[in-house]
């Protein structure tokens, strides 16, 4: 697997966490979600990834994505008008 197919396996997975509506989360939080027992890639892939994810229309961030320790992140619930459009 390529760097870049990881960035884009990383980015689904850490999307597919984060549920829509919910309140935001800091984003230490949704890593150790997502990697539970199993071992993170390098610094530099997730930060990759987080960059992808907060590129996502219905994501927002709350300060610097790569301090994640004290960042935070959130899923927005679209409407149904906005899935369609």
């Amino acid at each position: 697997m390529t760097d870049s197919d990881e960035i884009i396996q990383l980015e689904t997975e850490l999307y597919d966490w984060m549920v829509p509506g919910r309140h935001q989360m800091k984003i230490a939080m949704l890593l150790a979600m997502t990697f539970g027992g199993r071992t993170m890639p390098s610094e530099t892939i997730v930060d990759a990834a987080l960059e992808r994810l907060v590129q996502r229309h219905d994501v927002e961030a709350f300060g610097n994505i790569r301090n994640w320790r004290r960042s935070e992140i959130r899923r927005l619930r679209l409407s149904s008008r906005e899935h369609t459009s």
